[in-house]
């Protein structure tokens, strides 16, 4: 089961979707730090501002990504993994979540020790991932270094410990 050590994310909102555009933020700071005159206090309230809302997006990220391996599917449940195909040329395809560790900063799939991603990730570990709400307007993208569990004892757990209704 390949999981991923995520280097890097991003997630964009629609402002009117609850979580504000990253564009959005940095014009909303640019506001506020024209009404300040104070130098200091302009500095403390945008590093304030822009640190809350920075911690606010990281978990909004995470959250959706843990709803993707609940009980319920959820547009986070189904992601699409890009690797480097062994000819050089990207290539795309959907994956099905299966573990979340938000502290370790893990996510995790599974996939046919036969099929080309392994081979692919084998050869280059990179892989990004792309995950989207379209009701909510929501997009979760994501780059990292893909591990592959060779552990055939731990393969047969983490495979029993998935949701039946998931497995193929």
């Amino acid at each position: 089961m390949p999981t991923m050590r995520r280097r890097s994310c991003s997630a964009t909102t629609d402002r009117h979707g609850g979580g504000g555009s990253p564009h959005a933020c940095r014009r909303r700071h640019k506001r506020l730090s024209l009404r300040d005159r104070n130098t200091d206090d302009r500095r403390r309230l945008m590093s304030d501002s822009t640190s809350e809302s920075l911690a606010q997006t990281y978990d909004r990220v995470w959250s959706c990504l843990e709803s993707g391996v609940s009980v319920q599917r959820s547009p986070f449940t189904m992601l699409q993994a890009a690797t480097l195909g062994l000819d050089g040329a990207p290539k795309v395809r959907t994956i099905v979540l299966r573990q979340v560790n938000r502290t370790g900063r893990v996510l995790s799939f599974h996939t046919d020790v036969r099929s080309a991603k392994v081979a692919e990730l084998r050869r280059d570990p990179r892989i990004s991932i792309v995950a989207n709400d379209l009701d909510a307007l929501v997009q979760i993208r994501a780059e990292g270094v893909a591990s592959i569990c060779e552990d055939e004892a731990q393969r047969r757990a983490i495979w029993q410990s998935s949701r039946p209704h998931t497995l193929l």
